[in-house]
């Protein structure tokens, strides 16, 4: 058996595609749109990004960043997968 090293990336891109279906079943009455993603965003993703990166932060301050990711990809690449644009920026933090 061989040892295999984690990838942080990919991880982290399989956290955000779970959420955005856990996210998607939540609000499946609306079809998805919540004004209030990113808290809910951030609500999810607190605990298990604290284990992946060791990012201990409040709701509102990683709710705040997702923010900001998204004000990035929405100028820097519009239309692209918005999963590994907000690892690159997860990881890079």
């Amino acid at each position: 058996m061989t040892d295999q090293t984690a990838d942080p990336t990919r991880e982290l891109e399989d956290l955000f595609r779970d959420t955005k279906e856990a996210h998607l079943e939540a609000f499946r009455h609306a079809d998805g749109a919540d004004p209030d993603w990113p808290l809910w965003y951030a609500a999810y993703l607190q605990a298990p990004m604290a284990a992946l990166l060791g990012m201990e932060s409040s709701v509102e301050d990683l709710a705040r960043l997702l923010v900001e990711v998204e004000a990035r990809r929405s100028v820097e690449a519009p239309g692209a997968d918005w999963v590994p644009t907000y690892a690159r920026f997860f990881l890079e933090r």
